[in-house]
């Protein structure tokens, strides 16, 4: 059976991140692990345990995601949840693939983001596409990061696909975002301020003020202007919470 609760509780905890209120959004997610706990259904606690590893990812905490995700592996193998199995090992790699190309060091770039993409691949083969989208976009991030433009390309434009005017959207405004990172990596200023518009747009038109931030985030970045400071003080004050999370304490910092 189905038990809705924690089910509901998940899709609440994703609408609220994404329209920025991101502290009610991690309350209603440990709301949903708690609610699975007390009917200790396994396929509910694998449920929330994945979702909120996907929720630690869009808020940028990969080594929260891959805590969660370990877990919700741990139970997709013992009771053979094969959809909870092949989003769970999309997640952890994603997550370990961005982590390791941002830390200095790390030498298993390569192999992490060869075994993510084999990983979503087998995912999108599988039609869980809504999972698919974080997943391309922290790979690709992971890729601008470690100098793998060709892969990050690849990534964002299978995303794209999957997102297009009939699909899955709730992760476009990010997907242009991380285009405008790639050109501008690539030298292409232009082109970087073009992806950073397009999100903003694409952000606002959805309701999805933690996407408009990241986008204000990095035109701001980019220009470094009166104009773009002013964006992103403007965006950043309509938060209400949230203050202590990657990408609040990031504009906070740029803004100080």
């Amino acid at each position: 059976g189905v038990d809705y609760e924690p089910m509901i509780l998940v899709f609440r905890s994703r609408a609220l991140w994404l329209m920025g209120q991101p502290d009610e959004a991690e309350r209603a997610s440990r709301l949903a692990l708690e609610s699975a706990a007390v009917t200790n259904h396994p396929s509910s606690n694998a449920s929330t345990l994945e979702n909120h590893g996907l929720l630690e990812l869009m808020r940028r905490d990969d080594r929260a995601a891959a805590s969660y995700v370990r877990q919700c592996l741990a139970l997709s193998r013992e009771y053979g949840f094969l959809h909870f199995r092949l989003s769970g090992e999309a997640i952890l790699v994603s997550a370990e693939s961005r982590y390791a190309a941002l830390a200095a060091g790390d030498h298993d770039v390569v192999e992490r983001i060869s075994a993510a993409k084999h990983a979503i691949d087998c995912l999108q083969e599988h039609g869980i596409l809504f999972f698919c989208l974080p997943c391309w976009a922290t790979l690709a991030e992971a890729c601008i990061a470690f100098g793998r433009f060709r892969d990050a390309e690849e990534m964002i434009d299978k995303a794209l696909a999957i997102s297009g005017p009939d699909g899955v959207r709730y992760w476009e405004a990010e997907l242009y975002r991380l285009t405008g990172a790639l050109a501008w990596a690539r030298d292409d200023s232009e082109g970087a301020r073009t992806g950073y518009h397009q999100a903003l747009a694409m952000a606002r038109e959805q309701g999805a003020l933690s996407l408009e931030l990241r986008a204000a985030t990095s035109l701001f970045e980019l220009e470094g202007d009166a104009d773009s400071h002013a964006l992103l003080a403007e965006v950043f004050g309509r938060f209400t919470e949230g203050f202590d999370t990657p990408d609040l304490k990031h504009a906070a910092e740029l803004l100080a």
